[in-house]
């Protein structure tokens, strides 16, 4: 079992697990517009995050919840929980820190951006974004953090990126 990770801790009190991985802009590239977003929305695989829109192309970055993680991991050690079930939040860690960017590997392109569902109890309103290969990726917008999945404000706050992202990138 590992020790207790006082670095963690403080960073975690400092608001760690509330900010996203950083990411590099392209030379030339620059930062459109930035929504709170999920990737796999709605089920038990999703990663809450921030949706990037750049002059060049759209990102998601998920947000940095490796200090969450190991003290989440320590915590189910100290309570005598089995081995598998502490591996299992190492697991968890791993995909959201390898969430990969929208427009780059399987969507080599972006060919379209459409409208996806309006939003229910589980799940937030949703965008297609499809790639020249054939893939799509349904990615959720939310207006804030807190938001119900529900909420209009949400559905606005989708909608506005759709705009963006169809102009900037001329789709």
């Amino acid at each position: 079992m590992a020790d207790f990770d006082f670095d963690a801790a403080g960073r975690l009190i400092g608001g760690s697990g509330r900010e996203t991985f950083p990411f590099e802009l392209s030379e030339g590239e620059t930062e459109v517009l930035r929504v709170v977003g999920s990737k796999r929305p709605g089920g038990l695989t999703s990663v809450g995050g921030d949706l990037v829109l750049t002059n060049f192309r759209v990102l998601f970055t998920p947000l940095n919840t490796g200090d969450v993680s190991r003290l989440l991991a320590f915590a189910l050690g100290k309570a005598g929980a089995d081995g598998r079930i502490v591996g299992i939040v190492d697991k968890i860690q791993d995909m959201i820190g390898t969430a990969a960017p929208i427009g780059t590997g399987a969507l080599s392109k972006i060919t379209s951006i459409e409208t996806g569902t309006n939003g229910s109890l589980l799940k937030p309103p949703t965008l297609i974004i499809s790639g020249t290969d054939g893939s799509s990726e349904e990615v959720g917008v939310l207006a804030s953090r807190g938001s119900f999945n529900p909420s209009p404000k949400n559905r606005a706050a989708r909608d506005q990126f759709l705009l963006a992202a169809r102009r900037q990138l001329g789709l």
